[in-house]
């Protein structure tokens, strides 16, 4: 369809285009990653001692938490630039996560 083809003169706009920053990416990232992590890491600090203070633990599961939402809210049909900025995107979120985590940690202390 030509441009000049369409009642409104503007070419419709492809359905299977999308952007590196998706809806459901963000809102999992932004609203829950960090207190599913910060869950996990009490957890686990809990049956292992040693991992109770461990940052490099919580830097561990922020990469493996990321990986998930990014695998989970992968578009069908990206060509590989697309999968390769969504994984980007996705791993310096991971960081982002992170260091939300030791914030949440100070505001809410378990017993």
């Amino acid at each position: 369809m030509k441009v000049s083809d369409s009642p409104s003169g503007v070419q419709p706009v492809s359905k299977t285009a999308v952007g590196v920053t998706n809806s459901g990416q963000s809102a999992i990232t932004f609203a829950g990653a960090p207190v599913f992590v910060t869950l996990v890491w009490k957890v686990i600090g809990t049956a292992v001692r040693a991992l109770a203070t461990s940052k490099l633990c919580t830097l561990a599961l922020s990469i493996l938490i990321s990986m998930a939402i990014y695998a989970v809210s992968e578009a069908q049909g990206e060509n590989a630039r697309d999968k390769l900025a969504g994984f980007t995107y996705a791993f310096i979120n991971s960081f982002a996560i992170a260091a939300t985590v030791p914030g949440i940690e100070s505001a809410v202390t378990l017993p």
